[in-house]
């Protein structure tokens, strides 16, 4: 599942997410058939199908169930909390639909659900896991994760006031991503990328995607990114949607 949507071969994720949801059902597990909705609701997202998408994240608020929590971690279905991460979806989700509101709403219960398991959630955690992935990832040959290490400790280090620093990381993270295919998050990515140049420079994030041009971002913003004039566009016109609720 995680292969296929990282390289954004949709349709074998979807398969994949499906299969996860029928095993659950079979076994008559309902973490694991959640899962399968969770993981379907991540696909549709990426495909731009938001309603399907929130439909299926609507359903995962039945993961806030402490048993369903402990059954992710137990099987090690996923590192993350699994309730944790139906939230943010959602409220992502609701953002792109219009639901700014609902999107905020939905989005802070996701820290404090996340800290009935741990309080750790800061930059400076993310630093620690970035360090720790990056020597597994060198140990074991593991390309995307040396990446993502890359990415991670390159958005810790610009959340603590050390854009610069940042900026390199997450630009050579985000090139390591291209380099093996990895064409999921790229949005993410980018726009790290856009909000380091902006605590570097002038304030003004810039960040090409092809030859767009990506205006600055800042939290509690929800923005639509739109081309500037001058800029001559490849074959494809992206438009990023970000909100980043504090």
């Amino acid at each position: 599942m995680g292969f296929h949507l990282v390289r954004a071969e949709y349709p074998l994720a979807s398969s994949c997410a499906d299969r996860i949801g029928r095993i659950g059902e079979k076994r008559n597990e309902p973490a694991i058939a959640l899962f399968g909705h969770l993981y379907d609701g991540i696909v549709r997202f990426s495909l731009g199908e938001l309603c399907n998408a929130g439909s299926n994240f609507e359903r995962c608020r039945a993961l806030s169930d402490p048993k369903y929590r402990a059954t992710a971690t137990a099987t090690a279905m996923t590192a993350e909390d699994p309730f944790v991460m139906a939230l943010a979806w959602l409220a992502a989700t609701l953002a792109r639909l219009g639901h700014v509101t609902r999107g905020r709403e939905t989005i802070v219960e996701a820290p404090s659900a996340a800290r009935e398991i741990t309080n750790d959630h800061s930059p400076d955690s993310t630093l620690r896991y970035a360090d720790d992935l990056n020597a597994l990832s060198i140990e074991h040959g593991f390309p995307y994760g040396f990446a993502l290490a890359h990415l991670w400790r390159g958005w810790s280090l610009t959340e603590q006031g050390r854009p610069r620093e940042g900026l390199t990381l997450l630009t050579a993270g985000y090139s390591m991503c291209r380099g093996i295919g990895a064409v999921w998050g790229t949005s993410w990515f980018l726009r790290w990328q856009a909000e380091a140049h902006g605590k570097v420079a002038t304030g003004r994030g810039r960040c090409l995607l092809g030859n767009l041009s990506i205006s600055r971002m800042r939290s509690s913003d929800l923005k639509i990114v739109r081309p500037q004039p001058s800029y001559k566009l490849r074959s494809l016109l992206v438009f990023t949607v970000v909100i980043i609720a504090v």
